[in-house]
């Protein structure tokens, strides 16, 4: 079961958009992709067009203790769907704290999916450091930090290149296993070609993908649909489908090195 933890260290970056728009892209390739929500704001959900007054969620249901396999939803595109779950701000400290006690917590729930070579889990994490990035980070067969192209990328990259962000409660990290993409990138403003210019000469074969600005983005969440679907011909839809391909060339290389898939290792 190969793992991707989508991540960033500051919000607003687009990247629960980006996580729902990958998981569409890398079933197209042929796998079978289980999206996970462990963002307490629950949104993943909204872009496989899950009613709004649907609450259910890994979170609601963490106090029962129920098997995580028993709560995916397959949506109308094919993807399986784990959300969150609407709890309160109290509700989402308390579920923080207990996790941060149980360093398998993630791990533990993930089991039933690691029998399943040809399921892909994608992970949408909070924003910042958490205890779900500790737990998930140390699985992931790719750590995939979204960022833009702005100058707070560049001031925070230095934190992001040596591991620290994505260090694990036993403060240990794998640079290695971290990628980057580049998303809501305007080119329309001198600053951000500039910028962009920067990260890509520090980045190298570390970027793995580029998505720019593109209005169809905004359109298809208002829809709530999937950009591939909602504007097949768009930029974005393209951009997403290569960072898709992309991750997937990855763990194909994993896989030829002779390293195996590390979820799949363990």
């Amino acid at each position: 079961m190969p793992l991707i933890s989508v991540a960033s260290p500051k919000g607003g970056v687009g990247k629960t958009t980006l996580t729902a728009n990958l998981g569409y892209e890398l079933q197209r390739i042929g796998w079978q992709v289980l999206v996970v929500d462990l963002d307490s704001q629950n949104s993943l959900r909204l872009h496989y067009a899950m009613p709004l007054s649907d609450g259910r969620g890994l979170a609601v249901e963490s106090v029962r203790n129920r098997p995580w396999e028993d709560l995916i939803f397959e949506t109308a595109s094919g993807v399986l769907l784990l959300p969150f779950g609407t709890i309160d701000n109290h509700a989402a400290q308390r579920l923080m704290t207990f996790v941060r006690g149980d360093p398998e917590w993630v791990r533990s729930r993930l089991e039933a999916f690691i029998e399943a070579p040809d399921v892909l889990v994608l992970v949408d994490l909070p924003p910042g450091r958490s205890a779900f990035l500790e737990q998930v980070s140390s699985l992931a067969d790719i750590n995939l930090a979204v960022m833009l192209a702005d100058a707070t990328s560049v001031a925070v990259l230095p934190k992001m290149e040596s591991g620290e962000f994505f260090e694990n409660a036993a403060g240990e990290w794998d640079t290695d296993s971290v990628v980057y993409a580049l998303n809501q990138v305007d080119i329309r403003r001198r600053l951000r070609r500039d910028v962009l210019t920067v990260l890509r000469g520090r980045l190298g074969e570390r970027l793995a993908g580029i998505i720019y600005r593109d209005e169809a983005v905004q359109e298809a969440i208002g829809k709530q649909r999937l950009v591939a679907e909602f504007a097949p011909d768009s930029k974005a839809a393209y951009d997403m489908g290569d960072l898709a391909r992309r991750l997937d060339d990855i763990l194909a290389d994993e896989v030829s090195a002779g390293g195996g898939l590390r979820m799949a290792a363990r």
